[in-house]
């Protein structure tokens, strides 16, 4: 499936199963100018669409206002913005774009409560992949595998069913330890709340 999307606005226009018939609909509405337009295919073989979390120190990360009405903002001069990604990692443009683009995707099909949940799950079961990654790839010390799964467990569930208002407070009271540090708890409360697009109640 092919989605139609205006670059200056972040709006998809439509679905079709080829470019070609993209094309068509725009020729449709007298439309020949073809460059603000971008062509997008879902992808379904990732583990996560976006990992990409602060811009000068925002916290943005799968955040619904700022990839569909600011992540624009920042292509013109992108070499003067500090973007770091889940692993504290600097992100070059072309990479920034393609996020951009594959959120801003996602979180236009956002529009009742149900699509709000399913949007909680999605990037909860991405939070996750993005977590067993870092435990992979970082420095343990004296913690093991299997003491930061013990000291997760009641986090993860409500991670993994878009839960993030309940994991934020199961974050602040999970004991610190040398993976599960203050600053590294302090990042995933940030990127639960800047993530979480369910419109609570009262």
């Amino acid at each position: 499936m092919i989605y139609l999307m205006k670059q200056s606005t972040s709006k998809i226009l439509g679905a079709f199963d080829t470019i070609a018939l993209a094309k068509q609909f725009l020729v449709s509405y007298g439309i020949t100018d073809h460059t603000p337009y971008l062509y997008l295919r879902r992808i379904e073989d990732m583990s996560y669409i976006s990992r990409v979390c602060y811009v000068d120190s925002v916290c943005v990360y799968n955040n619904k206002n700022y990839w569909l009405t600011e992540s624009h903002s920042i292509l013109d001069d992108y070499a003067s913005h500090e973007v770091i990604d889940f692993f504290g990692e600097a992100v070059n443009q072309s990479r920034y774009e393609i996020e951009m683009n594959n959120n801003c995707m996602r979180l236009n099909n956002v529009y009742t409560p149900a699509d709000e949940v399913a949007y909680n799950v999605k990037v909860g079961f991405e939070f996750i992949s993005l977590f067993r990654q870092e435990c992979i790839t970082s420095d343990l010390d004296s913690q093991s595998g299997m003491g930061i799964a013990q000291a997760t467990m009641n986090l993860i569930p409500l991670v993994m069913t878009g839960s993030f208002d309940e994991a934020r407070i199961v974050l602040r009271v999970t004991p610190r330890d040398d993976f599960l540090t203050e600053q590294r708890m302090v990042k995933y409360e940030q990127l639960l709340a800047a993530a979480d697009v369910i419109t609570y109640m009262g």
